[in-house]
Parts: C-alpha cells; structure tokens; sequence
C-alpha cells in the first residue's frame, strides 16, 4: 500500500505580545474543497504558503517572521529579493 503525503501548516496571531488565535490544518490539493487555495502537491512549501494565506485572510494584514528563504524568494520575487539579500 502505497502512503499519501501529508502536509499541515499553523500559524499564531499576536497583538500587542498577547496570543490572540491560533490557526492551523492540513494542505489541500483537492479542488473541490472549500478549503482549497490552489496547492497541487502536499509538501513543506506549499505548507509555508498555506499558512501565510490563511492568516492574511483571517486578518487582512500580515507582518511575517519567517526562516525559509524560498518563501520570501516568493512573495517579494527574485529579483528584489536578490537586490535585497545579495543571494
């Protein structure tokens, strides 16, 4: 029997150093899911992005404290990224 991949992602929201909700769930890759955000595979990225959108959907604005360089690699592009870092 051949395992599925799984992935999950969380995430905390946080307001003046108080914790103010948690978010959390597995990546989704079937279209048809309400929960569905576009992943086409189960995997550590698309789990770092799945969290960056749910909680800029649950909060309509993100600050981001992240260590995966692939990730902001993404969300500010290569280039500017490049510019930025050096690498």
């Amino acid at each position: 029997m051949l395992l599925q991949p799984r992935a999950g992602w969380g995430a905390v929201v946080i307001q003046n150093e108080k914790l103010i909700h948690e978010l959390f769930g597995p990546v989704v890759i079937d279209p048809m899911d309400v929960y569905y955000i576009g992943a086409e595979k189960k995997s550590n990225n698309t789990a770092e992005l799945t969290a960056i959108m749910e909680v800029t959907l649950f909060t309509h604005s993100l600050t981001l404290f992240t260590n995966f360089l692939a990730l902001l690699r993404t969300l500010i592009g290569p280039f500017v990224y490049k510019r930025i870092y050096g690498y």
